[in-house]
């Protein structure tokens, strides 16, 4: 058998490994208490010889302990020391040994001692399997009652009843003698009659039949039974018989009942947090979209450079009050499983040149270094992905490294862990010199709402969120996000993603006469007539000035039926399209639009405080070419309308 020896000695631990291995067993050996109970612990021994003495923990506490854990009643323990001393027997006994031998040890009385113990182990040992074979008989019997049926009956084809076998007769309505030479028509109502026979000539077909389910008014109450039914041995003198077995389900319909209203209400109030977080997403860009549309023209027409420092300073805590709700509505979406990602065609060259417009200027402000290390391939590789989340998640990261450093500098790599025809794995690195994180705190960093310190809130703000969404991203696009670091000395936040290799053949990036959009639109465009549908007066104002200003002319509509009869009356360059107003909304009039003469081809674009995936998918649905998310960007707008407009003239 396997024996655990625990024994400081060299010599004497020598000596009883070899008198134990002349008996045949396996024998572990360890020099002191810790180790002897951590060995226990990652194994089972039928034998341990413990001494009594032993570095750290002495052999009484690893005794203690073993009788303690929930193998420790199978183990015999033998306590060899040189205390023996009036009461220590005693103390050996106290402590769960099953016996004691003094040194120095006698090595014939040891074998003697030794043989005591093994069989007393083999005794052990069957008493155990004795009672595992009475424990497992047990459960044997228990299922096997568990699963007799409650009723059996014989039938013949017709559905007469021929015999009665149940261990619940008390769910019968007449005595089992009372219903021989009855059909189940006879009997039971005619639904479950129907089940019956349909269930019979099934069974008889086939050979079996099983799953049917009929509901009965029994003395306890309504009550529902799950029927199998098999063929019984065909004599030709008796025609067709059938063993039909019936079991009581009522407790699991009442259960699966539960289950479904749970489900049915976990189900409603999900629609209800969807429309709740539909609704809030609305209601929250569209004053934002007044806002930061205000500010932008005020900047306008703004000439005293006190006036524009504020301006440009109410800019910025919008876009930083902009931030925190996308934050809030992402993490939402993250909650309620409605966050999905785009699959566009994009290079990775052109995420990072859009990382590096943002956050550059933050770099110099600060007087920090922006260092790039790629593999060679990486920045001109074409991916099918969404460039969008991949660039929030490395705004996330870098932000954190420029918010978190006051000196040094900022590396950002980019390595090719796998590489095949199909895709790619690639890891990211942001490292930075900057604070550093504490062990305890790192393991805080992505769990929403949650930052290292919470002082950090007050110093540095932020709302705790885009480590959270960041690594929800990450798993969605199938890797990992971690961090590695060292306080005081800074920090690398590191993730891995798998994109799809793109087969599209590279295109060559769009290029714009030089100029802004605006000037562009100006230019080219002026004197174009488009169609704003939008209700709220402060977005109608700030979405007129910014189209007049760019040279082009507007007819607004109010609410949906506006832009509808404006549309039969005018011929549109274009369309802007809000999706919330009342009398009609902007997807009933996007329709109804598309179903006039001459305007199955009109750009018709999306200009909405609706900004999730789906509503841009029932915006497509619907007949727009396009979704433009408020707060609206006004070179982004330009941009979108210098596209369509182009196309529109193709």
């Amino acid at each position: 058998m396997d024996v655990l020896l625990v024994e400081d000695d060299p010599e004497m631990s020598a000596l009883l490994q070899a008198v134990l291995e002349s008996r045949g067993h396996t024998v572990t050996t360890v020099a002191d208490g810790e180790s002897g109970w951590a060995c226990y612990l990652s194994q089972h021994f039928p034998m341990v010889i413990l001494d009594w003495l032993l570095p750290g923990i002495d052999g009484l506490e690893v005794c203690r302990r073993i009788r303690c854990c929930p193998k420790g009643a199978s183990s015999l323990i033998l306590v060899i020391t040189v205390r023996t001393k009036p009461g220590d027997l005693g103390k050996v006994l106290a402590a769960g040994a099953d016996d004691y031998l003094a040194k120095p040890v006698d090595e014939p009385l040891l074998n003697i001692r030794l043989e005591i113990a093994e069989q007393r182990v083999k005794n052990l040992i069957s008493l155990q399997s004795h009672e595992s074979e009475a424990v497992e008989a047990k459960n044997r019997l228990s299922a096997t009652i568990d699963a007799l049926p409650d009723l059996l009956f014989e039938l013949d084809l017709d559905g007469r009843y021929l015999d009665y076998r149940s261990s619940r007769r008390e769910l019968l309505a007449a005595p089992a003698e009372a219903m021989i030479g009855k059909t189940v028509h006879d009997v039971l109502p005619p639904k479950a009659a129907n089940t019956v026979i349909s269930a019979l000539q099934e069974a008889h077909q086939t050979g079996r039949s099983q799953g049917s389910q009929i509901e009965l008014q029994v003395p306890q109450g309504q009550s529902w039974f799950e029927l199998s039914i098999a063929c019984k041995p065909d004599k030709a003198e008796l025609g067709p018989r059938f063993i039909v077995l019936s079991r009581d389900i009522t407790g699991r319909k009442k259960t699966e009942a539960a289950l479904a209203a749970a489900k049915q209400a976990a189900e409603a109030a999900s629609r209800a947090k969807s429309t709740f977080l539909a609704n809030m997403s609305h209601e929250l860009r569209t004053p934002m979209n007044g806002v930061m549309g205000m500010i932008d023209l005020a900047l306008r027409r703004a000439t005293d450079p006190q006036q524009i420092d504020w301006l440009n300073k109410s800019k910025g805590s919008a876009l930083r009050l902009l931030a925190v709700i996308n934050d809030i509505l992402d993490i939402s979406k993250i909650e309620a499983d409605r966050l999905t990602l785009e699959t566009i065609h994009f290079k990775f060259g052109e995420v990072l040149e859009n990382l590096f417009s943002l956050v550059s200027h933050k770099a110099a402000e600060k007087q920090l270094k922006l260092l790039v290390d790629l593999d060679p391939a990486v920045p001109h590789l074409t991916f099918l992905g969404d460039p969008l989340r991949l660039g929030q998640i490395l705004i996330n990261l870098t932000g954190n490294a420029l918010k978190f450093t006051d000196h040094g500098s900022i590396t950002l790599r980019a390595r090719l862990l796998e590489d095949n025809p199909e895709g790619v794995l690639l890891r990211i690195e942001v490292a930075d010199t900057g604070l550093g994180i504490a062990p305890e705190d790192q393991k805080r960093l992505f769990t929403a709402f949650e930052q290292a310190d919470d002082s950090m809130t007050r110093k540095y703000g932020g709302t705790g969120l885009g480590l959270a969404i960041s690594k929800r991203l990450v798993q969605l696009m199938g890797g990992e996000l971690g961090v590695n670091s060292t306080p005081g000395q800074g920090s690398t936040f590191w993730f891995t993603v798998r994109l799809m290799k793109s087969n599209e053949a590279d295109q060559p990036a769009p290029t714009f006469a030089q100029g802004s959009a605006e000037t562009r639109l100006r230019s080219e465009f002026a004197g174009t007539r488009i169609l704003l549908a939008e209700d709220e007066p402060i977005n109608q104002e700030v979405s007129r000035d910014l189209l007049e200003h760019a040279g082009l002319v507007v007819d607004l509509a109010e609410d949906g039926q506006q832009a509808l009869d404006l549309a039969k009356q005018n011929s549109y360059a274009l369309i802007l399209m809000d999706m919330q107003m009342p009398v009609m909304n902007g997807v009933d009039a996007t329709r109804a639009i598309r179903a006039l003469p001459g305007c199955a081809q009109t750009p018709i674009l999306a200009m909405t405080a609706n900004a999730y995936d789906e509503d841009r998918q029932v915006c497509i649905d619907a007949g727009m070419n396009d979704h433009i998310a408020k707060p609206v960007d006004p070179d982004k707008l330009y941009e979108t309308l210098i596209g369509w407009l182009e196309k529109r003239g193709d």
